[in-house]
């Protein structure tokens, strides 16, 4: 009797092959693919660890000094508020004026203060009265035949100026018409014949909250939008908090931190004091020294969010502060210094 060999039939061995196949390219793919995720998170991570640079993009003369600079999402139209109290409109690519409004006499302007969170701007004049603002930029697209031929036959990315607006052809062919406005909210009457040296604000859906030094005072108001029952007219309600200051405040500097919760008030040795800010008894929270190995303070500013402090001095060195709880009181605590180059950081 004899005996058969097993066979295996052609369909079990193509099946095999293409098994081992899928397998091998399936492998190969998960490996090449953890690989590309490593390497990317490696690209995105190195540069954490390098230090930043800028690269200067254009320059543009300005028509006068200015106290505050923004300039919208598409950087193609600013605004600046000058020492002479103008808020003008220009031109990103050229620094050419578009519009110019006068928000004061030019002589009465004696602080003044840009919250960028909320593209709000708030001035003090010299009678104690402040004034409120908020900066919209307006975006629309413009049909070609509405303009002139100097706009409608422009290439992609090139600027033209019109009405008081930028005009830009995107990549995509259309035109992109850009201008800033500046919306009054109201004004807050003087009750200080002191005159303001010093000026913080920041703004929300509710209103603004301001912090001015006048004199030797620290004062706080907070400012709603009220509508008049009887005459519908819009106006502020204002809640304003004051405590002194020790002597020689005048050449200290504020500003609100916290969500406008707490003051911040530097002087000019550097010594800081924050304050409970609104309350109807403000009270100290916390102190510290800012300066460091014998460099006066020369700029200071909150970062976004304004819980953290960004302070410059003479020697070019930032250093970032906040405020812990420690038990039953507020210390100020520095977390990191950026060591400057010997310059004295100005802003």
């Amino acid at each position: 009797m004899s005996r058969r060999s097993p066979k295996t039939r052609w369909t079990v061995r193509l099946a095999d092959r293409l098994a081992t196949v899928s397998i091998t390219v399936g492998g190969l793919g998960t490996i090449l693919a953890v690989t590309g995720v490593f390497m990317f998170l490696v690209s995105v991570v190195v540069p954490l660890f390098r230090p930043g640079h800028a690269r200067l993009r254009e320059a543009a003369p300005l028509a006068a000094p200015a106290l505050h600079v923004g300039t919208d999402e598409y950087r193609v139209c600013g605004w600046s508020l000058g020492r002479d109290a103008r808020w003008r409109v220009f031109r990103l690519d050229t620094g050419d004026t578009l519009s110019t409004r006068e928000l004061a006499p030019a002589d009465s302007l004696a602080v003044s203060s840009f919250d960028v969170e909320s593209a709000s701007l708030a001035i003090g004049l010299l009678d104690g009265s402040i004034r409120t603002y908020r900066i919209q930029f307006q975006t629309d697209y413009p049909d070609s035949t509405s303009l002139g031929a100097d706009v409608s036959g422009l290439e992609p990315g090139a600027l033209a100026s019109s009405d008081g607006a930028v005009i830009e052809r995107t990549p995509e062919g259309a035109l992109r018409r850009q201008r800033a406005a500046l919306v009054d909210v109201g004004r807050i009457p003087a009750v200080t014949t002191a005159r303001f040296t010093s000026m913080s604000h920041m703004a929300d859906d509710g209103g603004f909250t301001i912090a001015t030094i006048a004199g030797d005072s620290l004062i706080v108001d907070k400012a709603a939008r009220s509508e008049n029952e009887f005459t519908g007219e819009v106006g502020l309600s204002v809640e304003r908090s004051a405590v002194s200051l020790p002597a020689g405040a005048s050449a200290s500097r504020v500003v609100l931190v916290e969500e406008g919760r707490v003051a911040c008030v530097v002087d000019a040795n550097g010594h800081a004091t924050t304050w409970a800010a609104g309350a109807d008894s403000m009270i100290v929270l916390a102190e510290g020294d800012l300066s460091r190995d014998g460099a006066a303070v020369t700029a200071l500013a909150p970062l976004i969010g304004r819980n953290t402090l960004i302070v410059g001095d003479t020697k070019g060195d930032v250093r970032t502060w906040f405020s812990v709880q420690n038990g039953d009181r507020r210390s100020l605590v520095s977390p990191r210094t950026f060591r400057g180059d010997g310059s004295a950081v100005r802003a």
